[in-house]
């Protein structure tokens, strides 16, 4: 390595020699790499060899100038553009050089609101202009798993199976719902003898998705058509059985939050809320034997989500 008067005079010189011919670089033809002379040769090949594997890059910051300096053992890299910013980095492996250079030339997707362009990675601050926003593939989104549901009124209670399937236009949400509640038992009245109750729901849902600690929150609104059917003393193909099937329209509130955000296979739990407006303005029964169709129920699901490219 070279006395500290000889290094201090050519970085000198580098910095002199690229502003005085900085008014003469229109356009840019770079980047620009150069190694100081007494650059070990290890540094030299690893350098040699990124400059080989960038020269094919079409996205480069095209007046960049970068210095090779030796720092002891290690290589110490100094960044400048054309307006005089600039950035450092010492690295100690030379197999890291590619990928070093390749991240502090690398233009990231850009829409310029000038001939400007911005080299905004590894500490250097755009200029003029704004990056685009990251796009996200639009992809197929399916879900399964156990629920828990209460309805009233009365007080029902249930368990049974709720699925998903919906379609991700980068924060976007638009999908279909399916809820079967295998078995709804009164809670807080008496039942009729045999008496049994399910519902199917299907709705269709619109929402927005955000992000934060490495899950997404799903906020999903939209219409569902549920169809109810209730029996007692035996169903309608008993002598004294009663019972029947209806359908309902209503609305549908949800919350859905998947984890972990990076993995195709992800976990899920979701909350819902849905009302009928018919039936909170009227309360309606199938038979005067059968207790009071619910006017709005509310539920608890957790599976397993997969996103399919």
């Amino acid at each position: 390595m070279p006395g500290p008067s000889i290094a201090f005079f050519w970085v000198a010189a580098c910095f002199v020699a690229r502003h005085a011919g900085a008014s003469k670089r229109e356009p840019c033809h770079g980047p620009r790499i150069v190694a100081a002379p007494a650059l070990a040769q290890r540094w030299r090949d690893a350098a040699d060899g990124a400059r080989v594997r960038l020269s094919g890059r079409a996205n480069l910051d095209t007046c960049a100038e970068l210095l090779l300096d030796p720092d002891g053992d290690n290589l110490h890299i100094q960044v400048w553009l054309a307006d005089g910013r600039g950035t450092e980095r010492e690295l100690s492996d030379p197999l890291v050089v590619y990928e070093t250079l390749n991240a502090l030339l690398s233009l990231p997707p850009f829409v310029p609101d000038s001939e400007a362009r911005a080299l905004t990675t590894n500490g250097l601050e755009p200029t003029v202009g704004r990056p685009s926003a990251p796009l996200v593939r639009p992809h197929l989104e399916l879900g399964l798993g156990g629920m828990g549901r209460v309805a009233s009124s009365p007080l029902y209670g249930g368990v049974g199976l709720a699925a998903f399937a919906q379609l991700n236009l980068d924060r976007w949400l638009v999908g279909v719902a399916a809820r079967w509640d295998a078995d709804d038992a009164l809670v807080t009245a008496a039942p009729p003898s045999g008496f049994n109750m399910q519902t199917l729901a299907l709705g269709i849902d619109f929402g927005v998705r955000s992000s934060f600690r490495g899950s997404t929150l799903d906020v999903l609104i939209g219409p569902e058509v549920r169809i109810e059917n209730q029996e007692a003393f035996g169903g309608e193909t008993a002598p004294d059985g009663i019972g029947g099937g209806t359908s309902d329209v209503r609305l549908d509130a949800s919350l859905r939050i998947t984890t972990p955000r990076s993995s195709s296979v992800r976990f899920f739990s979701e909350g819902d809320v849905d009302v009928s407006p018919a039936r909170t303005a009227k309360t309606r029964r199938l038979d005067p034997g059968l207790p009071t169709l619910p006017a709005w129920s509310a539920g608890l699901a957790l599976g397993v989500a997969w996103s399919l490219p």
